[in-house]
């Protein structure tokens, strides 16, 4: 009736239940390139930084997730690695399974990634930019109309529903 990307077949079955679904999905509507479609198609935290990794240092996605040992794609992978963590907080052997690789590996990333920020002043700044929290309000002062003492009072003077 229809036939199957490779890639979904490569999922177990898992991927090809789901697969199938979206094949199926995309024949009713009538779109047939959208049917075959990367695993990477849906945003996860993971794969966010992924795409990070990849657009900041331009190796291919296939690339940092292959098995390839050029310096720039090993770097690439380590950042890659690194960010993955601080993305989703896994622990080693969870992104050594998401990285296809041993745990020992993704430590060897991670300790890796920590050498170069020492030497590297633009990388350490970029891993320090990431590694900070979002800001976020500590006291009421932080806020454009905290309520101050006095008008807590005059509102607990008040009427029971908060009206004079």
């Amino acid at each position: 009736m229809f036939a199957l990307c490779s890639h979904l077949l490569e999922g177990g079955v898992k991927g090809l239940f789901g697969g199938s679904q979206t094949l199926l999905r995309h024949q009713r509507s009538g779109s047939r390139n959208a049917a075959c479609r990367t695993p990477l198609q849906y945003q996860t935290p993971a794969r966010e930084a992924l795409r990070a990794v990849s657009t900041r240092t331009g190796v291919p996605l296939a690339d940092i997730l292959g098995r390839n040992r050029l310096p720039p794609i090993a770097a690439a992978r380590h950042e890659a690695v690194w960010r993955v963590r601080l993305a989703t907080g896994w622990s080693l052997p969870r992104l050594g399974r998401f990285f296809k690789r041993d745990h020992t590996t993704v430590l060897h990333s991670v300790r890796k990634m920590e050498m170069r920020s020492a030497h590297d002043l633009e990388l350490r700044a970029y891993m320090t930019a990431l590694s900070l929290p979002a800001p976020t309000p500590s006291s009421s002062s932080d806020f454009l109309f905290a309520p101050s003492p006095l008008n807590l009072r005059l509102m607990s003077e008040g009427d029971k529903d908060g009206y004079r």
